[in-house]
């Protein structure tokens, strides 16, 4: 996001290319984040080193299982204090001196560090599950199966792509779209909820398919082609014609452009094509109009490039074969 005074600010194209990933490609830099950040003037110097241990004894837990919440920061705090000769820890506290960096918890405050870590990092990522007691304590915590792809435990693949998914989706020709869980459809719900309006939680999880839902959406990187094979793949039965046309023309009636490997940009809507050629930042890479439903493009650079650039001039376009 970048912030043009103290009023405005605009997405800026790293920001699009985030909502485009798939859920596993989200997961893996969020956790890279989580893993490495650091604040030395909230925590303590061992906390870092912790964590890596603490997540390196988390891959050797059983799927599912659950264990006590202390059960790991535990044993992490317990192989982390055998190994502080190894690690050099005494010259590096030495090193810091006053720098502001804590050194120094005591035994109890380092596990109940590595706790909130869990809670507040590992947890909001679906990484770990956790258990609470009456009181609403956290007592217990197990690995997810997001967890198991994200920590390297099995391979990561979408789950929304029909391999392994076939048949959880029912969709029917009012454009309601019912989800039967399977015990692992976070990929295929994070798919869902990008071009459907969620109205039921539960077992069979509800969505709704509409124009406005369509349009968000293509708003957020999703392409039509793959709005189509969500629900085509994961259908029980076949996806309804009505559904998968009425799709098409939300996206034409939101003012979809297709960009294909001839750089011609088609428009079903030749005054939104209209539109889209009289735009100061597009006129320079226009090469010529071939009818009211088509412009070609000067050969300047990349059909990657040109989307980035017109997506970020506020037109919804997407590259064909």
């Amino acid at each position: 996001m970048c912030i043009r005074d103290r009023r405005t600010f605009k997405l800026t194209s790293s920001g699009r290319e985030w909502e485009a990933q798939d859920l596993d490609g989200k997961l893996d830099q969020l956790f890279q984040y989580v893993t490495e950040d650091f604040d030395p003037m909230a925590e303590s110097m061992h906390q870092p080193a912790m964590r890596r241990l603490l997540l390196k004894m988390t891959k050797r837990l059983e799927v599912g299982v659950w264990y006590d919440v202390m059960y790991l920061p535990f044993l992490a705090r317990n192989a982390y204090l055998a190994q502080l000769d190894g690690r050099g820890v005494a010259d590096e506290v030495a090193r810091l001196g006053s720098s502001g960096i804590g050194a120094s918890e005591d035994l109890q405050r380092l596990s109940w560090n590595l706790v909130g870590w869990v809670r507040k990092r590992l947890y909001l990522l679906g990484i770990i599950d956790l258990g609470y007691d009456d009181k609403g304590h956290p007592v217990a915590m197990r690995l997810t199966q997001i967890g198991a792809r994200v920590l390297g435990m099995v391979e990561g693949q979408s789950t929304s792509t029909g391999v392994g998914a076939i048949g959880r989706l029912i969709v029917t020709a009012d454009f309601e779209v019912v989800l039967f869980g399977s015990g692992d459809d976070a990929d295929l719900t994070h798919d869902l909820d990008r071009f459907a309006d969620r109205v039921k939680e539960g077992a069979m999880q509800q969505f709704r398919l509409s124009d406005k839902s369509v349009h968000r959406g293509l708003v957020e990187g999703l392409t039509l082609s793959r709005m189509s094979e969500i629900l085509t793949a994961n259908a029980r039965t076949p996806v309804p014609q009505n559904v998968l046309q009425s799709i098409r023309g939300w996206a034409d009636q939101a003012g979809l452009l297709t960009l294909d490997d001839g750089l011609i940009v088609r428009s079903k809507d030749p005054m939104a094509l209209a539109k889209f050629v009289r735009d100061a930042g597009v006129r320079p890479f226009v090469d010529s109009t071939l009818d009211a439903h088509s412009v070609r493009l000067k050969g300047k650079t990349s059909r990657s490039r040109y989307r980035t650039l017109f997506r970020d001039l506020g037109y919804l376009i997407e590259v064909v074969a």
